[in-house]
């Protein structure tokens, strides 16, 4: 919650979500896509934050719009590197089927 943020316990990856955790009600996507959760998302909060969009830098898939991160579906392969990068406690962003860390080659 809170506190724990104010803590600083994100920083440490206390209060990350689980990779296999559902999307909260009415989020959907596709197999294998982020989807912005904005009930936890920083950036939905006010918070100045881009990190999952930095992440995303070689498809573009999550680009800022009105302060806040946006999905452009046709893009998003499902590497999961905003997930990974996301600081929001609990995440702010979910890779629905996504494939498994080991087996998704990573980016340079």
């Amino acid at each position: 919650g809170r506190r724990a943020f104010l803590r600083g316990d994100w920083l440490r990856g206390a209060t990350r979500a689980p990779a296999h955790a559902a999307p909260a009600a009415g989020a959907t996507a596709p197999s294998g896509r982020a989807t912005i959760l904005p009930h936890a998302c920083l950036a939905f909060q006010g918070v100045m934050c881009d990190l999952c969009v930095t992440a995303c830098s070689p498809q573009k898939a999550l680009v800022i719009r009105n302060g806040r991160p946006t999905l452009l579906a046709e893009r998003c392969d499902g590497c999961g590197e905003c997930q990974r990068v996301c600081p929001a406690p609990g995440g702010g962003v979910l890779v629905v089927g996504a494939t498994p860390p080991a087996a998704h080659p990573r980016r340079r």
